[in-house]
Formats: structure tokens, sequence, C-alpha cells
């Protein structure tokens, strides 16, 4: 079988979606060749070479171009192929990508990972977007993943047939080399929960830090840790608001960490916490658990499918701060 495999990123910088993309595209191999297509200026060759990813660098316009010429290579990819498999929704170079697949009648995989919900930013260009091609790459694919039943949700708007969606949750690896943390801990276990992510506002984070200003005065001597990179100067807004909540000395904004570093960091936090609103699967529990740590997260996202039958009392009532206080409390 031949798989040719389309994604926008191959780049850690991203977080955690090009982890999941390049871990599926490697476990693809499993099943076949796998061909993996990715987008020239979000490819970062040292990162792909440790999935052992075949990778072509495309440009977004070549699948115009392959559109319009037969005889552009990406044309011959899609026709060589017996399933593509395209990852995310926001793309315009996916509507010439699943035409192409249509006009060579070459089924397709659509993987939108939780972006076919519109909102947060951009809404009217995702509207325009969505009625001029998005609507029709979602319906012509053969096949629908989801991360999770809670992300079924967002595919409701679409009219797409039921039989089509399957769920299926992300991976989680985690170094092995990570384990020797496991039989040398810390002289001194810090006392921190743990928030690890892009600071941005669909991540929640006014909501986290207001709630944990209610324990943060209470003598239990918990630090809350902000780690991971910017978006738009956003950890200026949280700094702000932590400022007048008037819990500087109690909350720390940190830059990612990669590696046997993270692992450790996040083993040693008493909880990790994961905010996010409308969030189909997310990694960052997972590997809370797979690193010895604690994941708290709300009702309202895909984690509280999968956690609520092992840890319901770490799943907290979504815009309910008491309710995400009291957890942060116990936890602590």
């Amino acid at each position: 079988m031949k798989i040719l495999f389309i994604t926008p990123a191959l780049d850690p910088n991203f977080g955690g979606a090009p982890i999941s993309e390049a871990s599926l595209a490697k476990s693809l191999g499993d099943l076949g060749q796998v061909q993996v297509l990715c987008r020239r200026k979000f490819h970062v060759p040292d990162f792909s070479k440790k999935f052992q990813l075949k990778v072509r660098e495309f440009a977004p316009v070549d699948f115009l171009l392959a559109w319009c010429w037969p005889w552009h290579v990406l044309n011959r990819d899609v026709k060589n192929s017996n399933v593509v498999h395209i990852n995310g929704h926001w793309r315009w170079e996916n509507f010439f990508a699943s035409r192409l697949c249509l006009r060579h009648q070459i089924p397709y995989v659509l993987h939108p990972r939780g972006m076919l919900l519109v909102w947060h930013r951009k809404v009217w260009l995702k509207h325009l977007f969505n009625w001029f091609i998005g609507n029709s790459i979602v319906q012509n694919a053969s096949k629908l993943i989801a991360l999770s039943q809670f992300e079924v949700r967002h595919f409701e708007k679409y009219r797409v047939a039921k039989e089509k969606v399957f769920v299926q949750p992300n991976g989680v690896s985690w170094s092995i080399e990570a384990k020797r943390f496991f039989e040398n801990p810390l002289p001194e276990t810090p006392k921190y929960l743990l928030y690890i992510g892009r600071l941005e506002k669909r991540k929640n984070l006014m909501f986290l830090v207001e709630a944990f200003a209610q324990i943060a005065n209470e003598g239990l001597g918990m630090q809350l840790v902000l780690m991971g990179p910017s978006e738009r100067g956003y950890d200026l807004e949280v700094k702000k608001r932590v400022s007048e909540l008037g819990i500087e000395r109690w909350v720390t904004f940190r830059a990612p960490i990669y590696g046997d570093e993270k692992w450790a960091f996040i083993q040693h936090a008493k909880a990790v916490l994961y905010p996010s609103v409308e969030e189909p699967f997310g990694r960052v529990p997972f590997e809370a658990i797979a690193a010895g740590s604690q994941p708290v997260v709300p009702d309202q996202s895909g984690g509280k499918e999968y956690l609520e039958p092992f840890m319901p009392e770490n799943i907290y009532r979504s815009a309910d701060l008491t309710s995400l206080t009291e957890v942060l409390r116990r936890v602590s």
C-alpha cells in the first residue's frame, strides 16, 4: 500500500500536533510505503529524521499547479497513492489536494485535529473559507478521524454521514530514558502546579490564574508554573492579570523545555493542569500520567472522556471557578 501523508508542519515549535502527526506517519509505515508532504517553511529536517520519515517539501501553490498541469510531481504523487491522509483544515491547498484525489478516484482521509470548530480567531474568514472550499473538503472525504466523541460534535454543521466518522485518540509516546527520574527523584520534591503548552487565549489561562488565586494565600506554599511559548504577546495579558490578583510571587513563567528535562518537570509537579476550552483531546494530560504525575481537565473536553473512568476527582466543571479551585486545593 502507498500512503500519501499531507501535513502543514513538521516543526516541534508548533506544539504537540506535529509530534502526533509525525508519530502517526511513522506508524502507518507498518501498513505500507509512506510519502510525507510538508509545507516548505514549516519543516525541520532533524525533527522528521527522528521519526525516519521520507519527506518532500511543497509550497501551497504547488497543489494549484498540480491541478492545472498533469505532469506536476504532486499530481503523480496523488495518482500513484492508494490513500491520501490530509491533516488539519484551514489550508487552501487542502482543497486542491482533495480535488486531485477526486480526479484520480483516490480515497482521502481527513484528520482535522480539532480544527473544524469555527470560533476563537478570524471567525468570518473561517466562515468564508468553509462556504467556498472548506465544506467541500470535509464532505468529499472518504473518512474523517475524530480524536474523541467530544470532537464529533464539531462535525455536525458540515453534514457528514455518521458512518464516515471514526474516533481514534492520539498516541502518546515518551522517552524511555526518562524512567531514570523515577529511580532518582529530586532530594526535595518541588511544590508546584504546572501548565505546559502555548500561552494563548483559547487555553483559558485567565480562568486558571483566577482559580489559583483562591488557594495562593492559604499557606500551602504552592507555586503555579506556566511553561510554554507565548502567542501574540498573550503572556503579557496573563502577567497583568496575575499582578491585579496580587499573586506575582506565587506564579512563574518559564520558556519551553524539551527532552528529559521536560519529563522531569512534569513528573515532579503536584498536578499538570490543562484548562483548554473545546479541546478534543490534548496530549499533555496523558503525558502527565506517563511521567507519573496527575492531570486536571475540564468536563467539557475530550480528555474527560478518556480520564473520567479512572480519575473522576481530577475533573472540574467548565466555567465553574469554585469547582476548579476545589480540585486545585485537593491536588495540592
